[in-house]
């Protein structure tokens, strides 16, 4: 029999008793004994995105993690993808501190970013030989240090499992095609970049 793990599992406002009950995806069989349920469920959800889609999701997450039974399900989340709608200012990241500190065995997190905060659009005016002076759009890619500026990624630090951390922007990275602008100048992954560029004072090496 064949055991079929879904690649992502999807958050959102609604009750989880319905929407995320990890590791309801499993088949039944997982739940023959507790030996092999423990055993088996972090193993199968090792690959398996947690996609929380907004703030709400994210504080329904966190308190759903620590209830005391939900030691196991704790234990199989591995990565965890934020969508652009979570902001990560400084005084909006209570929840998202929360959510962090639910989850010991975290590796990867990936952080949606609106276009608008990755793609800058600079007007300016350009002569045109039969309209005269023409306002002109021109979009150009911040830098990632730029966008990274607007964020308290602070909270970041106390994931002691983190190994990765990518900026994710659909719509930036089409922009930067089509600019022909290298999308890692923003999209590149951050690792402990984050806590040497961020939050200062710490012994690591920039991501080439």
């Amino acid at each position: 029999m064949a055991l079929t793990v879904p690649p992502q599992v999807h958050v959102n406002s609604k009750p989880f008793d319905t929407l995320l009950s990890v590791p309801g995806p499993l088949p039944s069989l997982c739940y023959a004994n507790r030996k092999t349920r423990s055993e088996c469920t972090p193993l199968l959800f090792l690959d398996t995105e947690i996609i929380v889609l907004n703030v709400l999701a994210v504080q329904r997450l966190a308190h759903y993690l620590r209830t005391p039974i939900r030691a196991l399900v704790i234990l199989t989340i591995y990565t965890l993808v934020f969508s652009p709608a979570i902001s990560w200012r400084a005084h909006l990241a209570h929840a998202t501190r929360v959510l962090l500190a639910a989850c010991p065995t975290l590796r990867h997190v990936k952080i949606g970013v609106p276009h608008t905060v990755c793609v800058r659009e600079n007007w300016g005016m350009v002569e045109e030989a039969e309209f005269g002076f023409t306002d002109v759009c021109v979009l150009r890619m911040r830098m990632r240090k730029e966008v990274v500026d607007q964020m308290d990624l602070c909270c970041l630090i106390d994931c002691k499992t983190l190994e990765t951390v990518t900026l994710v922007c659909h719509e930036g990275e089409r922009v930067a095609r089509s600019l022909g602008s290298r999308r890692e100048v923003v999209f590149m992954p951050l690792i402990v970049w984050v806590r040497k560029n961020i939050c200062g004072g710490w012994e690591a090496e920039v991501d080439s």
